[in-house]
């Protein structure tokens, strides 16, 4: 298993589980920042609807990115677009028939990861949908050069696109 933390709720929830539960290997990425919480009574291997006012779009994110995604639901809810956003913790096996049954109506769907688009969450989430015959068309946004340049969290997240003003003027 692969576990993508949001918040340090969930990294306490991935080690308990992965030390005191798994029988395989499991590998973790330990969460960058503690600012954002998310609901710590969700099923951290289940896909979690943050919000639903539609399904014109589903926005889905792992990490703590999902803060800049949650600014980015809420600008395009304010334009007049009814969607879905949704939060994944566990990326490996990838619980894709959950997802598919968030997402199956909607006319797009858009990851967010703050890693390398390549090889990433989105691309195999993609692979997954296809598997599946689940012909949603799928946008990702990540990191598309791997050469990020020096500079805080905000001002890197602002130079590969990842802030909530770049997400909602791609999207």
């Amino acid at each position: 298993r692969v576990f993508v933390p949001t918040d340090y709720e969930d990294f306490n929830r991935s080690f308990e589980y992965s030390v005191n539960e798994s029988t395989s290997p499991a590998s973790i990425r330990y969460p960058k920042t503690g600012e954002y919480k998310i609901d710590c009574n969700h099923d951290i291997f289940m896909p979690r609807l943050i919000a639903d006012n539609g399904s014109q779009f589903a926005i889905i994110t792992c990490g703590t990115i999902q803060a800049k995604s949650d600014e980015a639901y809420k600008h395009l809810t304010e334009l007049g677009y009814k969607g879905k956003n949704i939060n994944i913790c566990q990326i490996k096996p990838m619980p894709t028939a959950e997802i598919i049954d968030l997402i199956k109506d909607c006319k797009a769907v858009f990851t967010v990861e703050e890693g390398i688009i390549n090889g990433g969450f989105g691309s195999c989430l993609r692979d997954e949908l296809i598997l599946n015959h689940c012909y949603v068309p799928v946008h990702n946004f990540g990191i598309r050069n791997p050469i990020v340049h020096c500079g805080n969290i905000s001002e890197q997240f602002v130079d590969t696109g990842l802030d909530s003003d770049s997400l909602v003027s791609s999207f």
